[in-house]
């Protein structure tokens, strides 16, 4: 939850700033974003946030196959993994937002 409601910060700092209501020197969390974000490294962080927790509940289960489908006592390790794919699926789809938020505006022909 925590983590949506950074990314809403960022969503509304990003849409003041492509509205006009503020300017790139003034808010120094866009112009930071501005400099270093863009869709591929957002995309490339949340996938490697994803696989990290796909990668240990890939273990938990291999422990579990192990030891005959038997007691397995992992449940924080489950939910630390539960947590890291969320939140790399989140960054995943803030990527994509963040970057249509940045798209300039044109208008149509009418």
């Amino acid at each position: 939850l925590g983590f949506q409601v950074i990314n809403l910060g960022f969503y509304a700092k990003v849409f003041s700033f492509q509205e006009g209501y503020i300017k790139l020197s003034e808010d120094r969390v866009v112009s930071f974003l501005s400099k270093i974000f863009n869709l591929e490294k957002g995309l490339l962080i949340g996938l490697l946030i994803l696989l990290a927790g796909l990668g240990i509940n890939i273990f938990i289960l291999w422990k579990w196959i192990l030891s005959n489908f038997g007691e397995l006592f992992e449940v924080r390790r489950a939910l630390f993994a539960l947590t890291l794919m969320v939140i790399g699926t989140q960054t995943i789809f803030s990527s994509f937002f963040l970057s249509l938020l940045g798209v300039e505006h044109f208008e149509t022909e009418k």
